[in-house]
């Protein structure tokens, strides 16, 4: 509780709590304002197109133009929360900090935890702010039943944020400086999605609960997410438990 507590006031004197709370508010304006504007989009083209002689249809805009926004915007939201949390490990290497805590006999492993339990609640609370007001806002305006699965489709990208998650914690005990954090986690992540253009493989890798939007249309099933929601959460587990074991040994 008291790293917790430390963690907690280091984020929040850096400024990086306020970018997480205004990112997830930004995000979910920006969702529905998205589709809130594009029939006056629509009407202000087709205006200017019939004065050329040309016509373009106006579309019903629903709950679904919301929902799409919403997941256009996740990559950008995840590549913030990889950039925020890439230094938390490694601010405290060059000030030498976690060596003075170690020295004065303060477990390693209550330090790794402590670090974990705070990026995952930080990202899971930014997650939940940027979904439920899309959510609210979507149904308020709109009608979010005319879409299939909607909380299923989010938790499945939510698994997939904690593996970003879990794999930058890895590489946070691996290396000392953020830009190797930052950039071992996104050449994890491309990795997959090079992995990905094989079909066969693709329904294994953990980039595949990236496309859980197509629950929402039922352009894919349940069990189309089955098995790498499985793979995702057992790498989970092994990049915490390496990290860890990792850190432990490792010189400060």
């Amino acid at each position: 509780m008291v790293f917790l507590k430390k963690e907690f006031k280091e984020y929040y004197r850096s400024g990086k709590l306020f970018i997480l709370g205004i990112l997830s508010l930004l995000m979910a304006l920006m969702n529905v304002a998205v589709a809130k504007l594009t029939p006056w989009l629509f009407d202000m083209l087709a205006d200017k197109m019939q004065e050329s002689g040309m016509s373009i249809e106006v579309k019903t805009i629903d709950a679904s133009a919301c929902w799409q926004q919403y997941y256009k915007n996740l990559p950008m939201f995840l590549i913030v929360i990889l950039v925020v949390f890439a230094g938390s490990f490694a601010k405290e290497y060059t000030k030498g900090t976690l060596l003075l805590v170690v020295t004065k006999g303060y477990p390693r492993k209550k330090i790794f935890v402590s670090k974990t339990m705070m990026m995952t609640g930080l990202y899971s609370l930014a997650y939940l702010i940027c979904f439920g007001l899309t959510y609210f806002y979507a149904d308020f305006y709109w009608d979010n039943s005319v879409l299939e699965n909607i909380i299923l489709a989010a938790l499945l990208y939510y698994v997939f944020g904690l593996l970003l998650i879990s794999a930058i914690i890895f590489f946070s005990a691996v290396f000392t400086d953020a830009t190797g954090i930052i950039g071992a986690t996104a050449g994890y992540v491309m990795l997959m999605y090079f992995l990905a253009v094989i079909p066969k493989v693709k329904k294994y890798l953990p980039i595949k609960l990236c496309e859980s939007e197509n629950l929402l249309y039922g352009k894919a099933s349940i069990s189309d997410f089955t098995v790498p929601l499985v793979i995702s959460l057992a790498i989970i587990i092994a990049l915490f438990v390496s990290g860890a074991v990792i850190f432990d040994k490792k010189k400060l």
